[in-house]
This record gives C-alpha cells, structure tokens and sequence, in this order.
C-alpha cells in the first residue's frame, strides 16, 4: 500500500451543503497537562510529546458521488493546516453548494494514533447541510460507535431557526483572535 492510499485511512468527516457555506473547523488533541495515569503530582512535560503529535487538518473536494477520501489527492486540496504539536488546530473554508467534501485529520508521521476531537461549525442551518463521519471500506470500523459525530444539545436544539445576525457578526469579527500566526501560513487553495 503506498503512502497517498494510506493517507485515506486517516479520520475523515464528510460534509455536503446545500448552499455555499464557511465552515470552520477545529481538531483538537487530548492535551498533556492532565496526570499521568491519573496519579496526582505526575505529569508530562511540555511539549507533551507523550499525549501529542504533530497533526493537521485538511478539507479536500469529493468526485460527484464520493462519499470519502480514498487516497491523498493534492489536485483535491481545498485547505491544509500547518501541521502543529498543540492541542488545538484549527482552519477554515468555504465549500461551494451541491458539493461534497471530506475534513481529514492526520499525523505527520504514519502509524501515530490518539484521541482527538474534530469540531465544526458552519454559517448555514445544520438543516441545509449533512455532517457526518465517514469509513475507508477496508477499515474494521472497531470503534465506530465512539467515532460518530454528536450535536451538542444547545446547538442542535437551534437548528429549526437561523442564529440572530449580531451572533454571527460577533462570531466573524472574533475569528481573527482566535486563530494563531502559525494558522496565517495555512495553505488555502483559491479554488
């Protein structure tokens, strides 16, 4: 199996919309600063190198009919993260309407595994677009029940009503402080 097709078996998270719509994502890595084995007084030491690795995260444009990613694929590229040792990576971009995407979280290095939490957030009503996690066939699917995306109760509880304009303006207007210098050198296609 070569590397491009491994690259496919990686975490992926299937989104299709059916307006075009900014998406903002974040992966999120189990952090280092909790205990060690839950022993008080024994932790890690920064950079966590025991809890963390070197991740990324990027959104890539499904053929018609794809429902995921069966190999890495550059002409597909939408957006790629700087590839990061922090507990949150975070991007975004715009997905064109009636398209499918999928947002892939990897390792830098191949055969790396470890919790990780993939949120997303979309300016359009979850209505108008489907979310949810996808599986490479030749995956055993061993923990997919822990690996199926949840709404969170108070946001899904809005999907039925748009979010008030001032919400989303106070939204846009904080991304640029909530997004590093070393998320600036993402590359984002202009696709």
């Amino acid at each position: 199996m070569s590397v491009l097709e491994r690259y496919g078996k990686n975490p992926q998270f299937f989104v299709r919309c059916d307006q075009e719509t900014e998406i903002v994502f974040s992966l999120t890595q189990t952090g280092g600063r909790l205990p060690q084995g839950g022993q008080r007084g024994t932790y890690h030491l920064y950079p966590f190198a025991e809890t963390m690795h070197y991740a990324c995260v990027a959104v890539f444009k499904l053929p018609p009919g794809g429902t995921y990613l069966k190999r890495f694929d550059k002409d597909a590229l939408v957006y790629l993260s700087p590839i990061k040792r922090e507990r949150e990576n975070c991007g975004r971009a715009t997905l064109q309407a009636g398209e499918s995407y999928v947002i892939v979280a990897s390792t830098e290095m191949a055969g790396q595994t470890g919790k990780l939490s993939m949120s997303v957030y979309l300016n359009k009503p979850m209505r108008d677009c489907k979310v949810r996690r996808v599986f490479n066939p030749e995956d055993k699917k061993e923990y997919e029940d822990r690996t199926l995306p949840f709404f969170i109760p108070e946001e899904s509880e809005k999907c039925s009503s748009r979010a008030p304009t001032w919400k989303m303006l106070l939204c846009k207007e904080s991304l640029p402080y909530m997004i590093s210098d070393e998320d600036a050198g993402a590359v984002q296609s202009s696709d």
